[in-house]
């Protein structure tokens, strides 16, 4: 064996089939790094502090682990620790990870607030949505966004745009920017008219409204003083009622729905479900986070009253004070067994078994007073077909309300208390189902 030629699978072969070997300069299965070095840079940078400069945000940690959230940087202010306090002076200038000493002697060390850190620690006058339950949130949407070259940005219009009803903290919405900001072009030190230029180049845009003048300021704010104000420019703040709003942004774009996504945290989310729907596009998620599973439940009976062009796809429970959560629930309308004929003709028709319902955490119940998985899309059809008019389909909807119950149950193991309810509901294609 020479030990002076590489025993490659190449050279291992030539030497079977007796073939001329290639050049030593022979093709390596490794990423040529030159070619990675002179492609242009698609992807903005991360964010990385040199240093900290005035008007930041720093977390201080002593030497028991207790950390404190820092105000925004200011010369001549302080951070009071336990013990003793912290100059801003002294945290100016330094670095991430970089010690220093209070003066009582502590030692302490500072470090880059985290987005989870700083949503749970930072100053609200609102109740937050919690790390836990934004990343939930978020994923439910299934963003995919994708890195757009600077020289691609031509001024068109926002190809991606989400609705977030409620702004309050501004938890959420710096989650959702955060979700979107690969899809806009990297920013660069621009002056004002650079800067205006730069958002109508904009393909993701997070609509965030309020109808609390004092809770947009203090949400915009926060976003703001996170990270040197990261995520703060693919948001726009808006003031007022949703639904005007949503009705003058959709006349504004022709009437055609320019809406991917819409998030509703309103204390009555079923008073603009109809405007905020018809600015969807085709399988756009609509996502209603509630305190209470009652508020979904009058939000599916509002969508099937009016016949809007959602359906139901899943409601989660959120853990209770930011604890992890995310079980799925059970929630659909059923009819009884004991029901009017034509009910039971539905069944015989399309072939649909009794199941009897699993009460959880309850004694069994007679079965005939079991409500049967009958979809009420079903019962509607059956009856139109009954019916001769619309007048008579929407009196004998009325009628048989009284034999429609509602299944609303975890979907496994028992009840607990939660801290709020998801309920997402998808826009339907121009046909219905």
């Amino acid at each position: 064996m020479s030990f002076g030629r590489p025993t490659t699978w190449w050279h291992k072969l030539a030497t079977i089939f007796r073939r001329p070997q290639p050049p030593s300069q022979f093709v390596s299965s490794r990423l040529d790094t030159t070619a990675v070095i002179q492609t242009p840079r698609i992807f903005s940078a991360p964010f990385q502090v040199d240093n900290y400069l005035e008007s930041d945000v720093v977390i201080v940690k002593d030497n028991h682990k207790l950390f404190k959230l820092s105000r925004p940087l200011l010369p001549g202010s302080v951070i009071n620790l336990s013990k003793g306090h912290v100059t801003h002076d002294s945290l100016i200038g330094r670095l991430p990870g970089d010690a220093v000493v209070g003066n009582k002697g502590i030692r302490c060390r500072i470090e880059e607030p985290s987005l989870a850190d700083y949503v749970r620690h930072s100053r609200r006058i609102v109740t937050p949505i919690y790390p836990d339950d934004a990343e939930k949130i978020v994923s439910k949407l299934d963003i995919n966004a994708a890195p757009v070259p600077d020289e691609q940005g031509d001024g068109q219009c926002a190809s991606f745009e989400i609705l977030e009803a409620g702004t309050g903290h501004g938890a959420l919405t710096m989650y959702l920017s955060r979700a979107v900001s690969a899809f806009n072009p990297p920013m660069t030190t621009l002056d004002a008219d650079g800067y205006e230029t730069w958002r109508d180049r904009r393909r993701a845009v997070i609509h965030t409204i309020d109808v609390s003048a004092k809770h947009s300021k203090h949400a915009r704010k926060v976003v703001k003083e996170f990270r040197r104000g990261i995520y703060l420019h693919n948001v726009d703040f808006h003031v007022g009622s949703v639904s005007d709003w949503v009705t003058e942004y959709v006349q504004k774009s022709g009437g055609r729905p320019r809406l991917a996504h819409a998030f509703l945290d309103l204390p009555s989310p079923v008073d603009h479900l109809d405007v905020v729907s018809s600015a969807l596009l085709p399988s756009g998620k609509l996502m209603i986070f509630a305190p209470s599973i009652t508020t979904i439940l009058e939000c599916y009976r509002t969508i099937k009253m009016k016949q809007l062009d959602l359906y139901h796809s899943s409601t989660i429970e959120f853990g209770n004070n930011g604890a992890t959560g995310g079980r799925e629930w059970d929630l659909r309308q059923v009819i009884p067994r004991k029901s009017k004929p034509f009910t039971r003709e539905v069944l015989a028709e399309t072939g649909t078994q009794s199941e009897p319902e699993q009460h959880v955490g309850s004694r069994a119940t007679d079965a005939s007073n079991e409500p049967e998985d009958i979809p009420l899309e079903v019962a509607s059809e059956e009856i139109a077909e009954l019916s001769s008019s619309p007048e008579e389909v929407v009196k004998s909807e009325s009628e048989s309300r009284e034999d429609l119950k509602w299944v609303c149950r975890p979907k496994v193991g028992d009840r607990i208390n939660g801290g709020g309810f998801l309920g997402i509901f998808i826009k339907r294609n121009e046909h219905r189902e």
